[in-house]
């Protein structure tokens, strides 16, 4: 793996850990405005699953990081 795939893939995690945390701490909260807390504890783990299904249909249109490379790759099956 390529180490700025390392990078994303820890970014990914870290952003959707942090989304999930603020989210639980404001639906269990008791004191202050609850509807508010209630729509935004809802709403933070949203934008992270939106920004997930909106990469995966742009991966669609990438090209390879080495086009050249990636189509020259065979594999030999060995008798």
């Amino acid at each position: 793996m390529a180490p700025y795939a390392k990078f994303h893939d820890s970014i990914t995690i870290g952003l959707g850990s942090n989304l999930v945390g603020a989210s639980l701490y404001l639906m269990q909260k008791k004191t202050g405005a609850q509807t508010w807390q209630l729509q935004w504890g809802s709403l933070l783990p949203t934008f992270f699953w939106v920004a997930q299904a909106a990469s995966f249909a742009r991966r669609q249109r990438l090209t390879a990081d080495f086009p050249d490379k990636s189509t020259s790759i065979r594999f030999q099956l060995v008798e």
